[in-house]
């Protein structure tokens, strides 16, 4: 299942700053060049309550919990990822965990081996944790909010850099 959800909040020029300085001060993550960094934010900033009031508006915290928001940031030349997903998909239960992509910028990727999405700033895409993406290639710096809903009882891995490969 992938989801596209639109934000009724506008993303400021502040926000945009605020969370692109944020990851700027985190670290490196999987990424065949290291231009792609990351830092977890919290979820009380006054934008990821937001995010997450969309996500209850739309029904995807019943039986999930917040397991972590970062702020993502890709330099400028970032190449694409290796086809991964962010749980471990042999763990499984009824409900699926999802991970979501914020768009803070226009143009933000998501890329599946299907194909590309292009969000504008505002939406958020919304997938299951059997769903194989990559962090896309960037031509320009863009930044970006991740978070992680995770199955209450079934969390994600603690070291949020856990990242299963697919062939």
């Amino acid at each position: 299942m992938i989801r596209i959800l639109h934000m009724k909040h506008l993303v400021t020029e502040h926000e945009l700053q605020y969370f692109e300085n944020e990851a700027l001060h985190g670290n490196t993550v999987f990424n065949p060049d290291n231009r792609r960094l990351q830092k977890e934010v919290s979820e009380s900033h006054p934008f990821v309550i937001c995010v997450l009031d969309v996500l209850a508006q739309h029904g995807l915290l019943r039986g999930r919990q917040v397991g972590g928001v970062v702020a993502m940031h890709s330099i400028k030349g970032c190449r694409q990822q290796a086809w991964h997903t962010d749980y471990d998909t042999t763990k499984s239960s009824r409900k699926k965990s999802i991970g979501v992509l914020v768009a803070l910028q226009t143009p933000t990727f998501f890329e599946t081996p299907d194909r590309q999405y292009k969000l504008s700033s505002g939406d958020i895409i919304c997938f299951e944790q059997d769903v194989v993406h990559a962090g896309a290639a960037y031509a320009e710096n863009n930044t970006r909010l991740h978070v992680y809903l995770d199955v209450v009882g079934a969390p994600r891995a603690l070291d949020q850099n856990t990242t299963w490969l697919t062939k």
